[in-house]
């Protein structure tokens, strides 16, 4: 499928740049930080991201792991240190949406907007928590709600090893890259990969089709095994936005009739000829899906 340029580019506009700015561009990084409580109200645990080699700012978080029989706002609360250091995100437990945002459209800071058109954003921590190589989070999370379940939260960082600055010319134009699969439930990996392109672009943000996406009404399902869970890859320099498979959430949100668009904390720059390849764990979803980047040419 070729790349989709887009004649009305009102809601690429709204996250894109406009022509002769300077824009910094730097590798992404994903992470989780995931619980499994065996107990309901109470009980207490705690989680940690992947340890990286590289050093990273992480500029936001989002949530996963609502359940309907105790008002979302309150289910968990958390708190966040940056491992054997002083350094916390907030040195008191605090309610997960204050920290994280919420994904149902009923209440969530996490969103710049619930109108048509907007992008979600993860939830921003400014000016961001720096992790030096090695370094992770640990994530301590009390449940309240009424029984045993998940909960993660997800990290967006920019990796600070590497940064280039493009300025967008004045012939810029938005487009979609859209890669369209039929898939059978399997609990195989299947690789799906994104069009070459004779332009660098800029990656703005990323949706998909995916239902077990939490956005798309607030509910999740929270048993690991039915999860949707990715790896992207850039098959220029190999280099992976995260170290292990995580759920679709993480990347994107769903192209529903709102249009949204998870927006990322940085412009990704994708190389002339290169392309994102997607390895896509699918245990749960049949028939016909789709992912997509939005994007900016250089």
């Amino acid at each position: 499928m070729e790349p989709v340029f887009i004649p009305d580019a009102s809601r690429h506009a709204k996250i894109g740049y406009l022509p002769n700015e300077e824009v910094m561009t730097r590798p992404l990084y994903f992470s989780q930080a995931a619980v499994r409580f065996v107990e309901g109200a109470g009980d207490q645990k705690v989680g940690y991201t992947e340890t990286y080699p590289l050093p990273h700012l992480i500029r936001g978080a989002k949530a996963f792991g609502y359940r309907t029989d105790f008002p979302r706002r309150d289910a968990f609360l958390s708190r966040l240190q940056v491992e054997d250091t002083a350094d916390y995100i907030n040195v008191d437990f605090l309610p997960c949406n204050l920290l994280a945002g919420e994904f149902s459209d009923e209440y969530s800071p996490a969103i710049t907007g619930w109108r048509p058109g907007k992008a979600i954003s993860y939830f921003p921590f400014s000016p961001g928590v720096r992790l030096l190589p090695g370094q992770r989070i640990k994530h301590e999370v009390i449940n309240r709600t009424l029984s045993p379940t998940t909960f993660a939260m997800y990290f967006a960082a920019e990796r600070l090893d590497r940064e280039t600055r493009v300025r967008i010319p004045s012939n810029t134009r938005f487009l979609d890259l859209v890669i369209p699969w039929t898939q059978g439930v399997t609990t195989n990996v299947t690789t799906v990969v994104t069009q070459r392109y004779s332009q660098d672009l800029l990656i703005l943000g990323g949706f998909t089709s995916f239902p077990d996406n939490p956005y798309l009404d607030g509910t999740v399902n929270t048993d690991p095994e039915q999860q949707t869970t990715m790896r992207i890859t850039d098959s220029k320099n190999g280099e992976s936005w995260s170290l292990d498979f995580l759920p679709s959430a993480c990347f994107f949100a769903p192209m529903d009739a709102q249009e949204t668009v998870l927006k990322y904390p940085v412009p990704y720059l994708l190389k002339a000829g290169s392309t994102l390849e997607i390895d896509v764990n699918n245990p749960a979803v049949t028939g016909n899906q789709y992912i997509g980047f939005m994007c900016q040419t250089l």
